[in-house]
Order: structure tokens, then sequence, then C-alpha cells
């Protein structure tokens, strides 16, 4: 019996035991498996598309919405603001070229290696121009409609081994060896930039449609660790009318996750939106992770004070803090009402920026970060009566670590915070209950910090 004469149940089953390549190679190899393997197909590869910022990435995100089955399928897309990675300028007299450095075998004379360039930064220039227009939000807006299972929209990074539709360019970037100088790059159009007008396009697509979110990211989990650049504020382009519009889109809103980019200037105008779309956030909301890609995203503590004032977090199981500034009072206001139902707890590059009594004394000024310390302990033993899980991770004050020493094991050794080393409680692997572990992780005196 051959695959084509199979019912279309059999050739479903047979789809969803073979990876994404062999079952592409089946639907190829003939119209009738190619048509009865259809639905297996699209509810396991449509359900998560990334789209490239490209106007191939573009056409297919149309072709998908336009396809009866697969747009049926979809439920969540992310997509690829940055497709040259963060190479979005380069100076070539400042480039050299060195092939063994990229792995590449073959050898440019000058003359071609200005040639290749020339098309990289036209390349580069198209698609900047691209993303700037409103080609992008009329995309998205027109396929949100059609999504009828759209519930996640998020930003993603490139795939690793490809350069976001411009492969042929990914060989040629890393064969530039930039020279050890302090001025060899310049990013007169940063990739923050980029992603900010991303997301904007993607908000005000969202407010256009009647598309209800469950979740909403920057970026895709772990980019924290891989830089994904974060948001520029000041480039996000969402007029007043469409911020409100949002709150329609969010009502059950349970995943979100922002991650900006600050920069040294005065806080602009976005900031304020920012700060209203997590005031606007559901009692619905059950994860919420805030990031910065740089140190001082949050300059003020008070947003956890305005956030546990102004939502009643009923619902908040799992709280992610990466590289944000707060005060111990701010976090205990906010854990006072997400506490009860909060489970897992993660705390990465956190900096307290609580004020110490000033002192010259090393011993002194240890004794202050001690108090310190057991006042953001006692904080979490109180407020975290539903813990699961916590994760410290490089906890500092005013930028300087505090070395924390966890409890001491059944062979009498203990664990520490040393270069971003995690120190980490679950219920499900500790034997000591929450209470009594936290209350043995304590600051380390005997040097100074």
């Amino acid at each position: 019996m051959f695959l084509d004469s199979l019912p279309v149940e059999l050739v479903n089953s047979i789809c969803h035991h073979l990876q994404r390549a062999d079952c592409c190679s089946l639907r190829l190899s003939c119209r009738a498996c190619y048509a009865k393997s259809r639905t297996a197909f699209a509810a396991r590869y449509m359900k998560q598309i990334n789209v490239l910022t490209t106007e191939e990435g573009f056409r297919r995100l149309n072709d998908i919405a336009s396809h009866d089955l697969f747009r049926k399928q979809v439920e969540e897309i992310c997509i690829v603001p940055d497709v040259f990675r963060f190479q979005y300028k380069l100076i070539y007299a400042n480039l050299e070229v060195d092939g063994e450095h990229a792995g590449c075998q073959e050898s440019w004379t000058s003359k071609e290696e200005k040639a290749k360039f020339i098309t990289y930064e036209a390349a580069v220039a198209y698609n900047v121009r691209l993303v700037q227009t409103d080609l992008l939000f009329e995309i998205l807006a027109s396929c949100f409609k059609r999504f009828g299972k759209l519930s996640v929209v998020g930003m993603e990074r490139p795939p690793v081994n490809s350069f976001g539709g411009f492969k042929a360019y990914y060989g040629y970037i890393r064969s530039l060896r930039r020279k050890q100088t302090q001025t060899h790059c310049h990013f007169p159009w940063k990739p923050y930039s980029m992603r900010a007008v991303v997301f904007s396009a993607i908000l005000k697509a969202l407010a256009a449609s009647d598309v209800q979110i469950k979740g909403l990211s920057t970026c895709s989990a772990g980019m924290r660790k891989r830089r994904c650049g974060g948001l520029v504020l000041k480039s996000l382009t969402v007029p007043e009318s469409q911020q409100i519009a949002l709150s329609s889109n969010f009502r059950d809103l349970q995943s979100l996750h922002l991650c900006s980019h600050h920069e040294e200037e005065a806080m602009h105008p976005a900031f304020e939106f920012l700060l209203r779309l997590l005031l606007t956030t559901p009692p619905s909301l059950t994860a919420l992770e805030l990031s910065s890609w740089t140190s001082g995203l949050v300059r003020d503590p008070k947003l956890f004070l305005q956030l546990s004032e102004t939502i009643s977090f009923t619902r908040l199981s799992k709280l992610d803090l990466h590289s944000i500034d707060i005060t111990q009072a701010s976090l205990a206001a906010f854990l006072r009402t997400a506490g009860p139902t909060l489970q897992t707890l993660t705390l990465m590059w956190v900096n307290f920026t609580d004020l110490l009594r000033p002192t010259s004394n090393a011993q002194a000024y240890n004794d202050e970060l001690a108090g310190l310390w057991r006042r953001i302990d006692d904080t979490l033993r109180e407020a975290l009566t539903a813990i699961r899980s916590l994760s410290l991770t490089e906890i500092t004050h005013q930028r300087r670590i505090l070395r924390l020493v966890g409890p001491i094991d059944e062979v009498g050794s203990s664990s520490r915070i040393i270069d971003g080393d995690e120190i980490k409680w679950a219920a499900d692997q500790d034997q000591v209950s929450f209470a009594s572990w936290i209350g043995q992780v304590g600051l380390d005196t005997s040097a100074p910090h």
C-alpha cells in the first residue's frame, strides 16, 4: 500500500511523528500526500510563526493570513525587527577583511570587498526605510483581524544561523574584523530604535483590531541573556487615542514582558505611556516580567508602589525583575498585593537604592547593609506565603554586589553569589520550608562590600 492511498487520519498520525524537514519532504512527495497532510501540518507548525521585517516576510505573513486552513491555527506571532542584528552601520574605512576569522574560504581583493560592502549598505538602507513606512502596521492590522485564534504577540531575534532573509550578507559581516579602536563602529540609526518602531507598529495594529491578547512581549524568553537591546522609549510612536484603545485589547492579558533601553536623558513622554500600559493591566495578569537593557530602567522606585495601589493582583503567580532599581519599601508595597498568589519570584541584577547612613568606616557600612538585607529578608518571608520558587542573582545596593551567603548544607558548606551565580530555593527540591531557608540567607560581612 502506497502512502497516497492511506486514509487522511493515518497520514496525519504519521506526520505527528516526523520532524519538520521530514514532514515537508512528505508533503512534497505527491499531490495526494500534500493534500492529506495539510491539517496535521497546520496544527503542528502554524500555531507559532516568526515574521521577518522584510518584503518577503510581509508577503509570507499575508499568504498565511489568506490561507483558509493555516490562518485558523495561528495563536502566536513573533516579529523579527532587527534582521541585520546590531550591524546596521559599519564604516568601511575602519574594517579589514580576515577570512580565517570568519571561517571563510574565499579571499577578496579590495575592489571586490568594496563592492560587497556597497551592496550590504544598500540592503540595510532599504530595510530601514521599509520598516519606517506604514507598511508593517497595515500588514499586521490586516492579518491580526484574520487570525481567529491569535492570543500572543511579541518580538524575536533572527535564528542563530540566519541573517533574517539576508543570509548572503551574514558570512560577509562575520568576515569583517573590526580594528581594535574605540571608533571602529558607528550607529546613527540604532537597532534599539528599530525595535521600538516595530513594537509601535504592533501596538497600533492591535488597537486597530478587536483581537483579545493574552500574552505581550518585547522579546522572547532568554533574550535578556542574549542582549535584545530593549526598547528606546522616545522612539515609541503610538498616538494617545490608540493608547487608550489598547485597554480593550488587554482585557484578558495574562502575561506581560517589557524590556526597555534606558538612555541618559530626561524622561521622555513615552515613559508615561509605558507606565500607563503597566497600570492598565487587568487583574487576570498571571505573569509579569520587567527588565532593562541598561541599569536604571525604572529609576523611580515608586513604580512598584503605583502598580500595587492601582492593580489588585489577585492572580499574579510569576514575577521576574531584571536590571531595575527599587527600594525595600517599594518592593514590600508591591509584594503586599501580589504575595498571596505569587509562586515564582526571580530577582536578577536588581539594584536597591535605599539610602544608608553615611559613614567612612567599612564595618559600620557593612552593618548598615546587613540591616538593609534583614529588612529585605523579612519582606520576602512575610509577603511570599504561597511561594514555590525563588531565585536571586547579583543583588546589588547602589551598584555594589551584595555578597549573599546561602544556607549551610549537611556537609557544612554554604552557597554564595559570586560572578553571577544563582542562589535558589525550590519547594520540590529543598527539604526546608521557605521561611526557614530565607532566614538562613545572610550577608557576608567578613570583607568590605
